[in-house]
C-alpha cells in the first residue's frame, strides 16, 4: 500500500506542473471585473437631493466602475473583432454616461458608445497586460457585468472582484511573511515528508519516486503556482 502511495505522489508531482504550465500557455483572454457599484444618493436623503444629467433627473442614480484587462499572453488586434466588444450591465435599464477613467498604457485609445444597458468598445489593439477602467452613471445598482461580442480565439472571463492573492499586502503583493509561507514552509514540510518516506519500509524505487515527486511539488509546482497567482494579481492592478 505504501508503495502505491509513493508512486501516486510522484505521478501527482509530474501532473501538477504540467497543468500549471498549460494555464500559462499563449492565449488570448479578456477579463472583466466589476470594481464597484453603489447608489450616489442614500435613500435617507433621496427626497431632498437628486442627480441631474443634461437637464434631466436620473432616477436611482448609481455609479459603477468596470475594469477590462488583457489577462492572456497574446495581443488582440483590431482585425480579431467581428463585432465591437460589449460590456453589459445586469439589472440596469439604461446607462446615462460612460467615461474611461483609467488605462494602461496611458496612450491606450478606447472609444465607447452607449447602447441601452451595454457599453460598446470599438476594436483596438490590446497587448498582453493592457487595461482600461470605465466609470458609468446608471439608473440603478449593477448586479453583474458580462463581456459580449465576437473576438477571434479570445476567451472572456467575468469576475466579481479583483484577484488579490497570493500576498497579504494592500494590493495583494507578497510581504515577507507571505514569502516564508509560500517558499520556506513547503521546503520544511517537503523535507519532513521525505524523511518519513525514506524511513519507511517501501521498496527503494518507490521511495525514490516519492522523494522526486515531493521535490517536484516543492521546487517546481509551488513556485509556478505562486508566479501564476502573482502575475494574475499584477495584471489587474493599475
Amino acid at each position: 500500500m505504501t508503495t502505491w502511495v509513493n508512486i501516486l505522489i510522484g505521478v501527482f508531482a509530474v501532473i501538477v506542473p504540467v497543468m500549471i504550465a498549460r494555464r500559462e500557455r499563449r492565449t488570448k483572454q479578456l477579463t472583466c471585473v466589476k470594481v464597484s457599484s453603489s447608489r450616489i444618493i442614500p435613500d435617507a436623503v433621496a427626497d431632498r437631493w437628486s442627480v441631474v444629467a443634461d437637464g434631466a433627473p436620473v432616477p436611482g442614480a448609481s455609479t459603477t466602475a468596470v475594469r477590462v484587462v488583457v489577462t492572456g499572453t497574446q495581443a488582440i488586434v483590431p482585425s480579431d473583432f467581428s463585432t465591437p466588444l460589449g460590456i453589459e450591465l445586469k439589472a440596469v435599464e439604461s446607462i446615462v454616461a460612460a467615461t474611461v477613467t483609467r488605462r494602461r498604457p496611458a496612450d491606450l485609445a478606447i472609444q465607447t458608445t452607449i447602447e441601452g444597458p451595454c457599453v460598446s468598445v470599438e476594436p483596438v489593439l490590446l497587448n498582453a497586460g493592457d487595461m482600461f477602467e470605465a466609470q458609468m452613471l446608471t439608473t440603478s445598482v449593477v448586479t453583474d457585468v458580462v463581456l459580449r461580442g465576437r473576438v477571434a480565439d479570445t476567451e472572456f472571463l467575468n469576475r466579481r472582484s479583483l484577484p488579490y492573492p497570493p500576498g497579504s499586502g494592500p494590493e495583494g503583493e507578497l510581504l515577507g511573511f507571505d514569502r516564508v509561507m509560500w517558499y520556506v514552509m513547503p521546503v520544511v514540510l517537503g523535507g519532513l515528508v521525505s524523511w518519513l518516506v525514506l524511513a519507511g519500509d517501501s521498496a527503494r524505487v518507490s521511495k525514490a519516486v516519492a522523494v522526486i515527486g515531493i521535490a517536484g511539488l516543492v521546487f517546481v509546482a509551488n513556485p509556478l503556482l505562486v508566479r501564476a497567482l502573482d502575475r494574475r494579481r499584477g495584471l489587474s492592478q493599475t
